[in-house]
């Protein structure tokens, strides 16, 4: 338990919390990228040029949900990292342990990280028509005749 400890002293909750949000940063931006350039891929065949639009429209709509993520998980390394402030000190596993679980709803239940939510999730779906986590696979590419 030693090692649990040392983690919690040293702020390994709100690390991966920050952690998380970048990560989820920098995907978004790549699958939007993504998404830009299958929406401008040359095409003379009408099929072909809807389902490049559709897989890019499907690729906005993920990298909005992963830019939701983000934000949800900024807000949850901030109130990791108000908790760690104050047990960062603490003498034992028992006391921080204690502090965590009995004097405060748990840091991705708080409040703030609910409202982060509910408002990022709803803006994602307002701005592309729904919520995509999985990434959409890319498109079989059928040719009219």
């Amino acid at each position: 338990m030693l090692w649990l400890e040392s983690g919690l002293r040293n702020g390994i909750i709100p690390l991966c919390c920050g952690g998380a949000s970048v990560c989820f940063c920098a995907y978004g931006i790549q699958v939007q990228i993504a998404a830009l350039q299958w929406s401008v891929v040359p095409t003379d065949d009408a099929n072909i040029k809807r389902q490049y639009k559709r897989h890019a429209l499907d690729l906005q709509q993920h990298a909005a949900s992963v830019a939701a993520l983000s934000i949800i998980s900024a807000a949850a390394c901030r109130e990791a990292t108000v908790d760690w402030r104050q047990y960062s000190s603490f003498s034992s596993l028992g006391r921080i342990e204690d502090w965590l679980f009995r004097k405060r709803p748990p840091f991705f239940l708080r409040v703030s990280v609910l409202v982060a939510a509910s408002a990022t999730l709803f803006g994602a779906t307002k701005a592309t028509g729904r919520i995509r986590m999985w990434q959409p696979q890319r498109p079989v590419i059928t040719q009219s005749t």
